[in-house]
């Protein structure tokens, strides 16, 4: 049996992308029966399932906040003494990490145990969120040459998308070591339920279709673009429809996006408990997420979700444009809002026959068990 140890400074019990797609890899590599894994993380803030909880090593005692420099420290202490602690046993395993905030652990013992590591996720290489902190592009600088560094030494490295791969390669170097592993979905957390049981369960009016967004950063992600396409399907078309928007939004910001129209079919939820995502997602007929032309690499969870809840998504050409190809969903762009409206029209007409085709599509080929697979083979296991 291979001994596997994974390592990171990410909280699995939050309800973010990175958060969910670790704990959804944990999930599936424990699921596996010929690996013995040992996880080790900081303490974590919110709740987790038992199963998973009750089998992760702390490896410091407190939960990290990534902008409290102190915690950046001392979880670079503890990742280093992980590393001494478990050498010789880490010489003859299997190593899985995610870059965290600041590397300097991994970067000091990239070269003494690099062939043993595979890291995670390490997405284009651009560092764009570093670009809006004070000294911005120094710490871009100083990223680039810790991956530099980090990706000379590892075993391999992985991206969430082709796009990815190629930029990775541009900007930090080492493509050759990139694997594309998207993103999956926990298709036994996410499935469907009947559209009218879940719309009377969060309160919503009776319509005879329901489109929306779930996520993060809703106004930036489709939930304006579906604002303003609302009122075109109803005003146009007569459409008995309604508009679900879930995540959190600010009262000026809707107003904005609103802009003097009537809110009589528009519901905005705010953020909700992650365990709630299912069953506002199963009040939808159609869920979109349309991404700006810069993040069209990404390796979207939600459009994933909502394939596995048997809903239809319309999202943005890129990482997620799969769905047309495979004919499971539609693709669009944003720059008229008579094309979005169209497409969002369409998946609205056909939604109820591509039900079942989209959770089959999402079992067949997104289930997060396939995660432990995919990294596995790279190392020919």
């Amino acid at each position: 049996m291979k001994r596997v140890y994974y390592i990171s400074d990410v909280d699995i019990s939050l309800p973010k992308g990175p958060s969910v797609n670790e704990f959804e890899f944990i999930d599936a590599m424990f699921g596996r029966d010929d690996l013995d894994v040992k996880v080790f993380l900081p303490k974590i803030a919110g709740d987790v399932r038992e199963d998973v909880k009750s089998k992760i090593c702390e490896v410091l005692p407190f939960s990290i906040k990534k902008k409290n420099l102190l915690h950046v420290a001392f979880f670079e202490l503890a990742y280093l003494g992980f590393f001494i602690f478990n050498f010789k046993a880490i010489k003859e395993s299997i190593v899985f990490t995610r870059v965290s905030v600041l590397p300097l652990g991994l970067f000091l013992i990239a070269p003494f145990l690099g062939k043993c590591i595979h890291v995670k996720t390490v997405g284009d290489g651009s560092f764009r969120y570093l670009r809006r902190a004070p000294f911005g592009g120094g710490l871009v600088w100083l990223h680039q040459m810790m991956y530099k560094w980090i990706a000379r030494f590892v075993h391999s490295l992985d991206v969430v998308t082709e796009s990815h791969k190629q930029d990775f390669g541009s900007n930090v170097g080492y493509g050759e070591k990139c694997f594309v592993v998207p993103n999956r979905v926990n298709t036994d957390v996410f499935f469907p339920i009947s559209r009218l049981e879940a719309r009377s369960k969060i309160g919503l009016a009776s319509y005879k279709y329901m489109f929306g967004y779930v996520g993060n950063d809703p106004l930036n992600r489709g939930a304006k673009e579906a604002v303003d396409a609302l009122y075109y399907l109803r005003s146009h078309f007569g459409l008995d429809v309604g508009l679900l928007v879930v995540g959190g939004v600010d009262d000026e910001s809707i107003r904005r996006c609103i802009n003097g129209r009537s809110t009589e079919h528009v519901y905005f939820v705010g953020q909700i408990d992650y365990k709630e995502v299912q069953l506002y997602m199963n009040a939808l007929d159609v869920g979109v997420s349309f991404l700006p032309c810069w993040h069209r690499g990404a390796s979207e969870q939600k459009v994933r979700q909502y394939l596995s809840c048997g809903v239809v998504p319309v999202v943005t050409p890129g990482g997620s444009d799969f769905v047309g190809k495979d004919s499971v969903g539609f693709v669009c762009e944003v720059s008229e809002i008579e094309k979005v409206a169209d497409s969002i029209l369409k998946a609205l007409e056909f939604s109820s026959e591509m039900t079942r085709p989209c959770r089959e599509y999402a079992l067949k080929h997104l289930s997060h068990k396939k995660l432990a697979d995919d990294r596995m083979r790279i190392f020919n296991l």
